[in-house]
């Protein structure tokens, strides 16, 4: 059973720099085309998807290594060039078997026209480790999307920045919005850099047994704490405009929040005392 490895070279690049003509058929003549390439460019993606072909080759027993080349103008041009050269190695090798190497997504719009002729039995898909371009993007969100550890400090703070800018957009305040992600981007570095995320998880859980429970502390505490923070953003509307000195300015923000922190102490020992009773 002869297997097919086949190379795509889209935009033609052994080509139009290392003056190879499609196809390249043979390990001999690809792994020339192959130095060519990377001593003309050695940042040319391609010259590592020939070598890995190559390497894929050298594995197999029973098998031929094929290298087809498009256009530099990338599109129907390229892709007919294509579609006639396959056509003429499928005819000419007869293989039962196709491996397709690729390096990259650009490449990959060309399997439904190879597909239309043979079956596909694997796609390598080549990712260069030393300068992971663009074309790494989609298997990079893929790793993160199923590690839990990188979902929680990577894509859980991007996903509540998201979500906030979208919330004050369609409330039409981009301003609060970007407000609101840089205080959270804040936090967020301030927990990461003082390591207060087992702390933080501690204070969660007792909160989320107290309020299974039914324990009147963690009510009261929740609830002052919502006063307190209601507090401070209104003394700040009320004092907003308001061209006087620090000083008085610090003495006025204190006498509008005072009661209110009076009132939220007053809550928290009610509810300690509740439960103090009950207990």
């Amino acid at each position: 059973m002869k297997t097919l490895v086949l190379c795509i070279d889209r935009d033609n690049d052994f080509g139009e720099k290392a003056g190879f003509e499609s196809p390249i058929i043979g390990r001999e003549e690809n792994l020339r085309a192959a130095q060519a390439l990377a001593l003309a460019d050695p940042e040319d993606s391609d010259a590592n998807c020939l070598f890995a072909a190559i390497a894929t080759y050298d594995k197999l027993d029973d098998a031929e290594i094929v290298t087809i080349c498009g256009d530099a103008h990338v599109g129907m041009e390229s892709d007919m060039k294509i579609a006639s050269q396959l056509d003429e190695v499928l005819e000419k090798l007869k293989p039962n078997r196709l491996i397709l190497i690729t390096d990259g997504a650009e490449d990959e719009y060309i399997i439904p026209i190879i597909e239309s002729r043979m079956k596909i039995d694997t796609v390598k898909r080549v990712v260069v480790k030393q300068s992971q371009t663009l074309e790494g993007t989609y298997y990079l969100i893929k790793r993160l999307m199923d590690d839990e550890k990188l979902q929680r400090r990577f894509m859980l703070p991007v996903s509540i920045i998201l979500l906030i800018w979208g919330i004050s957009a369609i409330l039409g305040s981009l301003s609060i919005g970007i407000s609101t992600i840089l205080i959270v981007l804040g936090i967020y570095l301030l927990v990461r850099v003082m390591h207060l995320e087992n702390v933080i998880a501690k204070i969660g859980k007792e909160i989320l047994t107290g309020l299974k429970m039914g324990r009147m502390t963690i009510f009261s505490a929740i609830l002052a704490i919502f006063i307190i923070v209601i507090s401070f953003v209104s003394a700040a509307k009320v004092m907003a405009g308001k061209e006087i000195e620090p000083t008085e300015y610090a003495i006025r923000f204190i006498n509008e929040v005072l009661w209110w922190l009076v009132a939220a102490i007053l809550l928290v020992a009610a509810g300690h005392f509740i439960d103090a009773y009950f207990k």
